[in-house]
């Protein structure tokens, strides 16, 4: 049977846990409206020229959703590749961004035939793995550098192979 008591009393203790964080996220989002935005170029100059042995191709910007995003592909062969988007958050639109696309994902579980959303823990952060059944492909997203909205898109790669990307990325 469910102790209603003691649900109350881990309710009453996880309570003060959550608001500090949503202050402390509703904080980084202040913060990352101060700063200023990269250029095209330094963002760009993010993307790693070599991923898993692989060049990159097709780099690219774009500031359509308010904030800069660059992205570039990575064909490691004929049946596998990975795509990098590195959303920098810095300025109005970026920490607009940060709040709907990273802030919105938080405690996401859900899963069905073809597919499972979930929160983990990377970097010492919360990240957001999506897998899709069916086939070999997965996304991870996560906020790097206090300042930029990762995500690294396998096709035809497991998880784990962009968990150990992730860990690696330096994005400095």
């Amino acid at each position: 049977a469910l102790d209603m008591q003691q649900v109350k009393e881990d309710l009453a203790k996880l309570t003060p846990l959550l608001q500090d964080a949503a202050l402390d996220m509703q904080q980084v989002k202040e913060d990352l409206a101060k700063l200023t935005p990269l250029s095209p170029d330094e963002l760009k100059a993010l993307l790693p020229e070599e991923l898993m042995g692989t060049s990159r191709s097709g780099a690219d910007v774009n500031a359509n959703i308010g904030a800069s995003v660059a992205s570039a592909d990575y064909k490691i062969n004929d049946s596998t590749s990975l795509q990098l988007s590195i959303v920098d958050c810095a300025g109005p639109g970026g920490a607009g961004i940060y709040a709907i696309q990273y802030l919105g994902m938080f405690n996401v579980q859900e899963e069905d035939e073809e597919e499972y959303t979930k929160t983990i823990d990377i970097n010492g952060g919360k990240a957001f793995e999506n897998c899709r059944k069916t086939r070999k492909s997965c996304t991870l997203t996560f906020f790097s550098e206090n300042r930029f909205l990762v995500s690294l898109e396998g096709d035809n790669m497991e998880i784990d192979v962009l968990k150990d990307l992730a860990k690696g990325l330096k994005l400095k």
